[in-house]
């Protein structure tokens, strides 16, 4: 059985905190096969990966949307241990003059998690920009990208921060080109520090500069549903891999992303926490589907673990902290156990 609430209210819940791909098109990108239901887990954990610099830097991370947060984390701080990195998101906004908003959830995460793990940030435009399609007028202009440039990069080092993360959900079509110079922008200011975008396996029109300037791409294989309603399916995690491999990334800059909820098989916006599924109740059969819910099983995570070790990706990512079981049936402990055996 599962624990579920009002869909509207999970529903607007996770839409807030960002990284979630967009409800109004849930269609596959251009490279994409029909999606296939996963078979039986391949739970063989001993397949090295093709680059052995890319073992060196295999890396496990999750987000954590701070304006989701409780205001102790302490329950979490055994699964923090887990991660190579935590992306703190939804607390760090830019507004018109390229200045930052950072949210006292921010700030509180911050001092409650700093030497757990290593610690990232999202910085996007804000939501009124966002809402009144005016992101990009904050862009346009080599001064105006060049000082945002610099306000991120001044604020990932007060912080202390490992990486910045762009999560820009989404900019339109005649903005990617001034996204691409923002970026190849920022990447020269932050220097010794990580960047990495948060992208959906659609409509990507990346420059070749941005796409070398960039470190990590957390793919958001996830929201992508099947003709049976299976959304983020092992399919769906390969097939977010070569849309993102045929736009020209090398599979040492990709992170997987794997989903800590389960989506109705009629796509209606609701999102199951996996922390509230009783793996207790699910089929042998079926281990990734209970009731009308397809989810990420333990043993589904893991396979997509070693997928991602095999191709030589930088690391796998969860999305997100929140939504995931605190105990032994943890999925960034399958993870980590996956990566590290």
């Amino acid at each position: 059985m599962i624990k579920r609430i009002l869909p509207i209210v999970i529903g607007l819940s996770l839409l807030m905190t960002g990284c979630t791909a967009p409800q109004q098109d849930s269609k596959l990108p251009p490279s994409a096969t029909e999606l296939a239901v996963p078979n039986e887990p391949n739970t063989d954990t001993d397949i090295l990966p093709k680059e052995e610099e890319a073992a060196e830097n295999f890396s496990l991370c999750a987000y954590l949307p701070v304006s989701s947060a409780p205001p102790s984390l302490e329950e979490y701080l055994p699964s923090v241990k887990h991660l190579d990195y935590l992306v703190l998101n939804t607390g760090v906004y830019w507004n018109e003059n390229g200045e930052l908003e950072i949210s006292p959830a921010f700030k509180s995460a911050v001092e409650q998690l700093e030497g757990q793990t290593a610690l990232w940030c999202t910085v996007n435009p804000s939501g009124e920009l966002i809402r009144s399609s005016t992101a990009g007028a904050c862009i346009d202009t080599p001064q105006k990208r060049e000082q945002l440039s610099e306000n991120i990069a001044a604020f990932a080092r007060q912080y202390h921060l490992q990486g910045i993360d762009i999560d820009w959900e989404f900019p339109a079509p005649n903005e990617w080109a001034d996204f691409s110079e923002l970026i190849t922008s920022l990447k020269q200011q932050l220097s010794d520090i990580q960047l990495s975008l948060a992208l959906y396996p659609k409509d990507i029109f990346l420059s070749d500069e941005s796409i070398s300037s960039i470190d990590r791409i957390h793919m958001m294989a996830y929201d992508l549903f099947d003709e049976q309603g299976y959304h983020s399916t092992m399919q769906t995690a390969q097939d977010a891999a070569d849309y993102f491999l045929s736009l020209g990334f090398s599979p040492s800059q990709l992170s997987l992303g794997i989903p800590a909820y389960g989506r109705p098989l009629d796509a209606s916006a609701e999102w199951i926490f996996y922390r509230d599924i009783d793996l207790k109740s699910v089929s042998n059969d079926t281990p990734n589907l209970i009731e009308d819910v397809f989810f990420n099983s333990p043993q589904l995570a893991a396979q997509k673990a070693a997928y991602a070790k095999e191709k030589g990706f930088c690391g796998t990512m969860l999305y997100q902290l929140l939504c995931d079981k605190t105990d032994e049936q943890s999925l960034i402990l399958t993870l980590r156990n996956t990566l590290d055996s």
